[in-house]
């Protein structure tokens, strides 16, 4: 039932074999995982243009009645179309939060964290009460690699990772990339 030009349509849903089916609209172009990957990080102008269309997506998703939130935004969730327009896919851990709902409610049981730990809020790490913020982190985390061309936490495991989130602070972007702009680090 959604309806916004950076969500793509969803025709059906169907189970066959045991497994699971989303049907969706076919969708020209590659992932901003693939995009930064292949050509290095992207120059501010269009990380900009592209936080900007990304955020109009988020604002729609957290404004609906009831609001939703994502809780998997990263690079390989967004795409980028031909004409460089954004889609938001994979709404296979979105929260509905309805009234009288805590939006800790899981898929998997209480207190248990959902995501990719490479852009997991700290409230998504500890498996806590999260809102519409902790889709913002994961755009933070995403605004980061744009810039950098690497996300600011690596670790063996991925709950390293997770715990970095919470207890370190991101090595300076322009330490990765002296070029950036002092407005970009200050962002």
């Amino acid at each position: 039932s959604l309806n916004h030009p950076g969500i793509p349509k969803y025709y059906d849903f169907f189970v066959e074999g045991g497994k699971k089916y989303l049907a969706m609209e076919l969708v020209h172009g590659q992932d901003l995982e693939k995009r930064i990957s292949f050509t290095g990080p992207v120059i501010p102008k269009q990380a900009i243009a592209w936080m900007i269309q990304t955020c109009d997506i988020l604002d729609y998703l957290h404004t609906q009645n009831p609001p939703l939130i994502h809780r998997d935004i990263k690079p390989a969730n967004i795409l980028v179309r031909r004409e460089g327009r954004l889609l938001l896919t994979d709404f296979g851990l979105v929260k509905v939060v309805s009234e009288g709902q805590s939006a800790n409610s899981r898929l998997t049981g209480v207190g248990a964290p959902l995501g990719t730990p490479d852009y997991m809020a700290p409230e998504q790490v500890m498996g806590g009460e999260i809102d519409a913020r902790a889709d913002l982190y994961s755009l933070g985390i995403i605004l980061y690699q744009m810039v950098t061309g690497t996300v600011p936490f690596k670790a063996n495991l991925p709950m390293q990772v997770a715990m970095q989130h919470m207890q370190v602070p991101p090595p300076s972007p322009r330490a990765l990339r002296r070029e950036l702009p002092l407005a970009a680090e200050q962002v």
